[in-house]
């Protein structure tokens, strides 16, 4: 089995935050302990417990065009309109179980501005883990990379796919490989100086142009100071048969994989790696041998529309339909026949989505 990726401060501090939460938000843990009961028997499963994780877009728009990823085959940079501050409250405000939140666009957060930031410093006021994902371009940008350190995120994601030039700038179309390693180094040493601890993680996405450097993007992954870093090892579609042909994952490579996690791991560093298909098997009555977005999480768009997980994205894509008289409120969705028949057709592996059957493995 792959080393799994660990959470940026350890799996300690990961629990102390939750912990931290249920103090704040009693019903949190309530609901939470809820969610185990009925997922320990799926056979019987039915859902009245509300989700505890959301992926909550703050914008849907991106600077650059990246080879792996959905944005490059839109029309233009944005997909919809931002998720403004008030409405980003009221979500939160709506769910008092939320224990965890990625607040992140298919696109690039930091072109949503100072609501951005704003945003995370409430979700953390009330205690719930938050994290981020970034392309690193606009740190520099509006003293970003000052606001970035102070809004206390749990964790936050830099995507970098190589540090050879030319292949990054190949995979990450429309950036500056040197412009982006200046501005982690503005933010780390900002973060130092500043006595915040650094809550930052390297994630490198695996295509056909850097397969075979994981060593070296450890390496110098190490070398400008991040001590976790996370591969995702096999480039998902999107749900587009446009982005086909993206994933290199071969199992035969798994030794050599928890082979350089092993060795890391002896010099404080964590490395972990993600799969994002041919996970599941469907086959028996355990959660865990099924996809847990529709069980536990949603994927909320800037515009309120819902996709099924963070591997699709895109409503446009897929969506969770429902009536145009159900409020577009996420627990209204959430608790919606719509979504319940999602939810079944997972338990029950019939009549999938077709965007949803690479997660399993004899679906797909």
């Amino acid at each position: 089995m792959l080393r799994a990726v660990i959470p940026v401060g350890g799996h300690e501090a990961y629990q102390q935050q939750r912990q931290k939460r249920f103090t704040y938000s009693p019903e949190s843990l309530i609901n939470y302990t809820a969610y185990i009961n009925r997922i320990s028997d799926i056979t019987n499963y039915h859902c009245d417990y509300k989700p505890w994780k959301y992926q909550l877009e703050p914008n849907s728009s991106c600077n650059l065009s990246c080879q792996m990823c959905a944005v490059s085959t839109w029309d233009s940079q944005q997909r919809a309109a931002d998720l403004s501050l008030t409405s980003f409250r009221q979500i939160i405000d709506e769910n008092p179980a939320l224990l965890e939140l990625n607040l992140c666009p298919l696109g690039e957060p930091l072109l949503r501005g100072d609501d951005f930031f704003a945003m995370c410093t409430y979700a953390r006021s009330k205690e719930i883990w938050t994290r981020t994902v970034t392309n690193a371009t606009l740190l520099h940008a509006n003293d970003n990379y000052k606001k970035l350190a102070f809004s206390n995120f749990n964790e936050v994601v830099i995507s970098i796919d190589s540090f050879n030039k030319s292949t990054y700038e190949s995979i990450r179309r429309g950036s500056k490989l040197s412009n982006v390693l200046r501005n982690i180094e503005l933010l780390h040493g900002f973060y130092r100086n500043s006595d915040i601890p650094i809550n930052t993680k390297l994630n490198a996405v695996l295509i056909t142009e850097n397969k075979d450097s994981v060593d070296n993007i450890i390496q110098r992954a190490v070398d400008i100071g991040f001590s976790n870093i996370s591969i995702t090892i096999d480039a998902f579609n999107w749900g587009l048969d446009a982005l086909d042909g993206l994933n290199v994952y071969s199992s035969n490579d798994d030794l050599y994989f928890n082979h350089l996690a092993d060795l890391w791991s002896t010099r404080g560093i964590d490395v972990g790696f993600v799969t994002t298909t041919n996970k599941f098997h469907g086959s028996t009555s355990s959660l865990e041998d099924r996809c847990s977005w529709p069980f536990s999480a949603m994927y909320i768009g800037s515009d309120l529309r819902y996709p099924p997980c963070c591997h699709v994205g895109d409503p446009d894509v897929f969506e969770v339909n429902v009536p145009s008289s159900i409020s577009t409120s996420p627990l209204a969705v959430w608790f919606s026949d719509q979504y319940s028949l999602f939810r079944q057709q997972h338990i029950s592996q019939l009549d999938l989505p077709k965007v949803c059957k690479p997660c399993y493995v004899n679906n797909s």
